[in-house]
C-alpha cells in the first residue's frame, strides 16, 4: 500500500515576521560607527586646533619673558647710573635696543642720559634726541629736561675752551629744545595759572616744566656772557695786517684763529642754534 506523500505544512505567520523583527537589532551596529568616527574626528579637529594655537601660545609666552627682561634690564641700567657705573649702565641699555618694540624710546632715553652723566654729551644728545622722537606725549618733557642739559654741558665745554661762537650755538640748540616744551604742554600749569605749590607738583611735567624754566634762565645767562665777551675780544683782536708780532708769535695766533674756526664750525654742524631731529 503507498503511503501518501507528506505535504509541507505552510506557516500560518510570514516566515520573515521573525527575521524581520530580528533584523531591529542590526540597527545599532551603523549608529556605533558613526559616533567612533564622529569622536575621532574631534579629537583630529583638537589636535590641529591645538597645534594651530601653539605658536600663538608661544609667542604670548616669549612676550612676556621679554617684558620681564626689559623690566629688569632697565632697573640694572638705572641703578648702575645712580651708583656711577656709567658704562655698565651704557651695556645694559645698549641690550633693550634688541626687539624693543612696546617702549623703545626708553633704551635710548637710559643710555643718552648715562652717556650724558659719563660726559660723552656727543653720544648722549644723540640717544636723547631718538629719545625726544619716540617718547609719548606724557614723557617727552622728562626727555627734554635731559636732552636740553646735554646741550647745555656740551656748550659750557666749548666756552671753557675759549671757543665763544659755538658755545652760544650750542646754547642756541639747548634753547630750542626747553622752548619746544611748549608745544608739548611742559609749561601748561604756568599757563593755565595752576594754583599746586612748586614744592608739591601735580605730575612729573609739572615738575619736568619747572626744571625746564630753570634750564632756560640759566642758559640764557651763559648765552648772553659768552656774546659778551665774543665781543670784546673781536673789539680788542689785534689787525692781522699790522704785523706788529714776532714770526712766531703770528703762527700761534693763526693756529689759534683756525681752531676757533674749526671748532665754530663743528658747533655749527652740531647745534646751529636750532633743535632738529638729528643735529649732525
Amino acid at each position: 500500500m503507498v503511503e501518501p506523500i507528506a505535504q509541507p505544512t505552510l506557516a500560518t505567520e510570514p516566515t520573515g515576521a521573525t527575521e524581520l523583527t530580528g533584523a531591529t537589532e542590526w540597527t545599532g551596529a551603523p549608529a556605533r560607527t558613526e559616533r567612533r568616527v564622529t569622536a575621532t574626528a574631534m579629537r583630529r579637529r583638537r589636535r590641529r586646533l591645538l597645534w594651530w594655537s601653539l605658536p600663538v601660545v608661544l609667542i604670548a609666552l616669549a612676550i612676556s619673558f621679554k617684558l620681564a627682561s626689559l623690566s629688569l634690564t632697565a632697573q640694572d641700567a638705572i641703578d648702575a647710573a645712580e651708583s656711577g657705573r656709567f658704562d655698565e649702565s651704557i651695556a645694559a641699555s645698549d641690550s633693550l635696543m634688541t626687539l624693543n618694540v612696546v617702549e623703545p624710546w626708553i633704551a635710548y632715553f637710559n643710555r643718552g642720559t648715562a652717556s650724558a652723566l659719563a660726559q660723552e654729551y656727543n653720544d648722549a644728545t644723540d640717544d636723547l634726541s631718538v629719545a625726544l622722537e619716540l617718547a609719548p606725549d606724557d614723557q617727552a618733557c622728562d626727555v627734554r629736561v635731559n636732552l636740553a642739559l646735554a646741550w647745555e654741558e656740551l656748550g659750557d665745554i666749548y666756552a671753557e675752551g675759549g671757543y665763544l661762537r659755538g658755545a652760544s650755538l650750542l646754547y642756541d640748540t639747548a634753547l630750542a629744545v626747553i622752548r619746544g616744551g611748549e608745544e608739548d604742554g611742559c609749561f601748561r600749569s604756568e599757563e593755565e595759572g595752576d594754583s599746586t605749590p612748586p614744592e608739591e607738583p601735580s605730575d612729573g611735567s609739572t615738575d619736568a616744566g619747572e626744571r625746564l624754566e630753570n634750564a632756560r634762565d640759566r642758559v640764557e645767562g651763559k648765552q648772553d656772557e659768552v656774546d659778551r665777551q665774543d665781543g670784546q675780544q673781536g673789539q680788542g683782536a689785534p689787525d692781522s695786517d699790522a704785523g706788529g708780532g714776532s714770526p712766531t708769535e703770528d703762527l700761534e695766533d693763526r693756529g689759534d684763529a683756525a681752531e676757533q674756526e674749526r671748532r665754530d664750525q663743528d658747533a655749527d654742524q652740531r647745534g646751529g642754534g636750532e633743535y632738529v631731529e638729528k643735529p649732525w
